[in-house]
């Protein structure tokens, strides 16, 4: 058994099956998006009482920023479990020598959201990081309201401006029906009313102040 959060991409969970193994999802926290350190070590329990101790966990940086290593080795450690980082970052997509570029537009996008809804009530962004490893891929905002987040959506659209969901977390997909899911409802929560916003590093600071303000009308 390999454990795995619920929110990485089917490739990873895909890799994990081609090696013969069973994917196992945990869900992940509200603080850092990534596996909880609480439901790592019930799952981890859960794989001993049966007889089947799991072989590694698997954490993948699927919006940009680490997981909270120290947290998850000291539970590893503790099950003499693989700690495995998968910092999928732009995942090859970008060329190398255009990335701190690429990087760079995409911070100023993303701290251009965070300024242009500061203050607005019933939103609240993914979690940031100071540090230079953290690369803002993705910048993704969570509606306190499932509706609003659905007529945001709906109004961007209307707009011609593309933006979706966050991912689906793999335990609720029909691939993985079969698969045992150690989860409290936090990937479930984020993606129900979390929302990946425009965030090219082609677009103009106009085209993102036109999101925000798509943004702020909704929510008043």
């Amino acid at each position: 058994m390999v454990l795995v959060s619920t929110l990485a991409q089917e490739r990873v969970a895909d890799a994990i099956i081609r090696c013969r193994a069973e994917p196992i999802f945990i869900d992940v926290t509200l603080e850092t998006w990534h596996v909880s350190a609480d439901v790592l070590d019930l799952a981890a329990r859960w794989c001993a009482s049966i007889g089947a101790n799991p072989r590694a966990l698997v954490t993948v940086d699927v919006y940009g920023m680490r997981s909270d290593t120290e947290a998850l080795r000291d539970v590893c450690w503790k099950y003499d479990m693989t700690l495995i980082e998968d910092h999928c970052g732009f995942e090859g997509r970008t060329h190398a020598e255009r990335l701190p570029a690429v990087v760079a537009r995409r911070r100023e996008i993303h701290d251009r959201y965070r300024r242009g809804l500061e203050g607005t009530s019933g939103i609240r962004f993914m979690p940031a990081a100071k540090s230079a490893a953290w690369n803002p891929w993705l910048t993704c905002a969570v509606f306190e309201e499932f509706a609003v987040r659905d007529q945001v959506l709906a109004d961007l659209a209307a707009k011609g401006i593309v933006c979706s969901p966050l991912s689906r977390p793999l335990h609720t997909s029909a691939a993985y029906a079969q698969n045992t899911a150690i989860v409290d409802g936090t990937a479930e929560y984020l993606f129900e009313h979390g929302l990946c916003l425009p965030n090219s590093s082609t677009l103009a600071n106009s085209q993102v102040d036109e999101v925000i303000e798509a943004v702020v009308s909704v929510l008043g």
